[in-house]
């Protein structure tokens, strides 16, 4: 990538001028990429189509499935928030004094639960104790097995139940007939409440070619999260005699064999044993990256990232850097088929 570019522009074009000229260098090795994954409030793609001659106009974007999905919810809690009568004033309150004895009940009862004594369990949610009164009521209890297998077959039942009881509920039959529990109904569908939804559900249906395959830039976002590291975050000008490629294919190496992963490139080299010095050094610093990952959770970690987290947002909302990122840039939309029209 040229600095002098990159200097010059927003960081929200940057990404865009990264890609682009990417597909550029790669097709002067004979190599044409007809896809790639990117966010949906991106405008990768309307600059690829604009600035990669001949081919550019054919590549097909796959929106990021994890983009997708938090944009449906945030889009649905927006939906809330500017119409204040989509929301329900709570949950409903007959037998509100049953359900909670029934909690206070089942929260007591988990030990029992837990260790297959399913006699005081809640039908709702314990399916061995569903089977055990099925059994029950239907007469098809077996009789009982010999005295001498007793005691092991008792400990295989335990055993049995248990295993029972951790996998169901998994399939999606399960899963749709627990939703039987909740007391909404087709009724308190408000008159524009379906009409917005379906606005919100269509535009994600839209995407289902990507979120079919499950696309995402998760492990992209892993290698540019560590590539950062070694770069200093563009602190400082590594593009002089390599130091910018090196930096990345140590990445690379950092991100598929872990943190002691200097160690190992030495030895698939060398074919030889490095120093215990250079070993040592590299395995505090993987028990330093784990006493890390314990203590990020603390108060004032969480305070530093916050401040961080603002002061990005106050540089990437300027009305230049929306044009680059966000609802504001530009999209390539596809033409509405003459079928949905007529839908």
């Amino acid at each position: 990538m040229n600095a002098s570019k990159t200097g010059l522009n927003q960081s929200q074009s940057m990404e865009s001028d990264i890609i682009v000229e990417g597909f550029l260098k790669a097709n002067d090795f004979g190599v044409r990429y007809m896809h790639f994954i990117a966010d949906g409030d991106s405008s990768i793609h309307a600059q690829i189509m604009e600035r990669v001659p001949v081919w550019g106009k054919f590549v097909q974007k796959m929106e990021c499935a994890n983009h997708i999905t938090k944009c449906l919810r945030g889009n649905l809690e927006n939906l809330v928030n500017e119409n204040p009568s989509y929301k329900e004033e709570g949950p409903p309150k007959k037998n509100k004094t049953l359900a909670i004895k029934n909690l206070e009940h089942d929260i007591r009862n988990t030990t029992s639960h837990i260790y297959g004594d399913h006699t005081r369990c809640n039908e709702d949610f314990c399916k061995v104790k569903q089977t055990l009164d099925k059994n029950h009521s239907n007469g098809a209890q077996t009789d009982a097995v010999d005295d001498d297998n007793d005691d092991d077959n008792g400990d295989d039942d335990i055993f049995l139940q248990q295993s029972e009881m951790w996998t169901q509920g998994t399939s999606l039959q399960a899963q749709e007939q627990s939703r039987g529990s909740y007391m909404l109904s087709n009724s308190d569908l408000q008159s524009g409440m379906r009409q917005d939804l379906a606005l919100l559900l269509n535009n994600v249906a839209r995407k289902a070619r990507s979120l079919l395959g499950n696309f995402t830039t998760n492990l992209a976002e892993c290698w540019m999260h560590m590539r950062t590291k070694f770069d200093g975050g563009k602190i400082l000008n590594h593009c002089n005699r390599g130091s910018w490629h090196t930096r990345c294919y140590a990445t690379a190496l950092r991100f598929n064999k872990g943190p002691t992963w200097s160690p190992n490139v030495w030895e698939q080299a060398t074919e030889s044993t490095p120093g215990a010095y250079f070993e040592k050094l590299y395995e505090q610093r993987k028990q330093c990256i784990n006493n890390n990952n314990t203590t990020k959770d603390k108060c004032t970690i969480k305070q530093n990232r916050w401040k961080r987290k603002m002061s990005s947002i106050k540089e990437s909302n300027t009305k230049k850097a929306k044009q680059h990122y966000g609802k504001e840039s530009l999209q390539v939309e596809t033409d509405i088929a003459s079928e949905e029209l007529e839908n």
